[in-house]
């Protein structure tokens, strides 16, 4: 099933060490559609096993 509109999307990780000053990744990058079908990307910084939220709303993620 797809979204029917754009939205936030929450990313964690599921180790602790997945943080801006620890010894995992940092950040991610995620890249897909927005609610007007254009291409968009956002880098989040991780914080462990929290919740980040994104800025941006994806209707469609192609890579994260």
């Amino acid at each position: 099933m797809w979204q029917t509109s754009a939205q936030t999307l929450n990313i964690s990780s599921s180790d602790v060490s997945d943080n801006s000053t620890g010894t995992g990744a940092r950040t991610a990058e995620i890249q897909g559609l927005d609610g007007s079908f254009d291409l968009i990307q956002e880098s989040i910084n991780l914080n462990g096993t929290s919740t980040v939220t994104t800025s941006n709303q994806f209707l469609r993620v192609f890579r994260c």
